[in-house]
């Protein structure tokens, strides 16, 4: 039932052409990127990642408002279950940003953009960087979408105004501290952009390792949020 879940969604959500505006603006944020030569990696790595969170956002909101209600009640009968829905759906956005992600890693390394040679340690911090942004995107986008928050009037602006306070987190911690008691509840990707600031860092670093144990403890919790007030929603 997943793989025909998985065919039947890929199929509808290919002949939309609703996910070529996302995917052409994340082409051309690479390119835009890698213009200049022998630059550092990490940094490259966190920009490209940055562009992928916010791509995936995006898709995964026209994605799932591509559903008409009649559509959805037909797969939760056919699946027998909301849950397997909303599960099947976040794990086919995760698949679809699985070539985003090849293409912000491999392009680089094809056309010699950066001043040293990729080693397995950056490409690891490279890789796993990429995968939980797509992740927190995914999720971001399921919970405007499929939560009490879901007002399709609303949907994009609420959206924005996440992305902007979660690009802008440290700065409004730092601006005033008092914020990090309410911020707390937004993706820690800021975290990860402050890491990326040097090629010296390595996979088995302490601080990133916490960092990234953070981001899926963080995910799983937010699964479950989203997971709860979807079936609440859906009553």
């Amino acid at each position: 039932m997943l793989t025909t879940f998985i065919k039947y969604e890929n199929s509808k959500f290919m002949k939309s052409y609703l996910y070529i505006a996302p995917v052409f603006i994340f082409l051309l944020g690479v390119v835009g990127i890698y213009i200049y030569r022998n630059i550092p990696i990490l940094s490259s790595f966190g920009s490209t990642a940055i562009i992928l969170f916010i791509m995936m956002t995006w898709i995964t909101i026209i994605n799932f408002n591509h559903d008409s209600t009649n559509e959805r009640h037909i797969l939760y009968t056919q699946l027998q279950s909301k849950t397997k829905y909303l599960n099947n759906k976040i794990l086919y956005l995760l698949l679809f940003s699985v070539p985003l992600i090849v293409v912000a890693i491999v392009y680089p390394i094809l056309i010699g953009a950066f001043d040293k040679m990729l080693s397995i340690n950056l490409l690891l911090i490279g890789l796993t960087v990429h995968c939980l942004m797509s992740i927190f995107g995914v999720l971001i986008g399921t919970f405007v979408t499929n939560t009490m928050a879901k007002n399709k009037k609303y949907t994009w602006l609420l959206t924005v105004f996440i992305i902007v306070v979660i690009l802008t987190k440290s700065l409004l911690i730092e601006s005033l501290p008092l914020l990090k008691w309410i911020l707390w509840v937004f993706p820690p990707i800021d975290n990860f952009i402050n890491l990326l600031t040097s090629d010296q860092l390595q996979f088995t670093d302490i601080y990133f390792l916490s960092t990234v144990l953070i981001a899926l403890i963080y995910s799983a919790c937010a699964y479950f949020i989203i997971k709860t007030l979807f079936q609440k929603y859906y009553e």
